[in-house]
């Protein structure tokens, strides 16, 4: 691609300018890295799923999963599986984990 800039707008002798290559969007390294790991932390996958981060820890909390996603539990940390969030986001609940059925409890009346 070929820009004409007028001559009185050009500041070298060439009224020409070189052709532009499109800026590259470049992916670094380290979010690469990031992108291709099993299991994210919980503030990694609170923006996959545009909820904060204290949501899915409330729901760990109270039933074990958020959304049927079951997280590892690394030392004081919450991992959560990638595979399970992208379907989630997806819309694929079958390959997301049912709710484990003894978490809900009946109505007493």
């Amino acid at each position: 691609m070929r820009v004409r800039i007028p001559a009185a707008l050009s500041t070298s002798n060439e009224a020409d300018v070189a052709d532009f290559a499109p800026l590259a969007v470049a992916v670094p390294a380290a979010r690469l890295a990031v992108s291709l790991r099993p299991y994210i932390s919980t503030e990694e996958a609170a923006d996959l799923v545009l909820r904060q981060p204290d949501t899915l820890r409330k729901s760990h909390s109270l039933t074990g999963t958020f959304l049927g996603v079951r997280p590892r539990k690394v030392g004081r940390r919450l991992l959560w599986p990638r595979a399970e969030l992208m379907a989630l986001i997806a819309g694929d609940t079958a390959s997301v984990a049912p709710e484990r059925a003894s978490v809900a409890r009946p109505v007493q009346g």
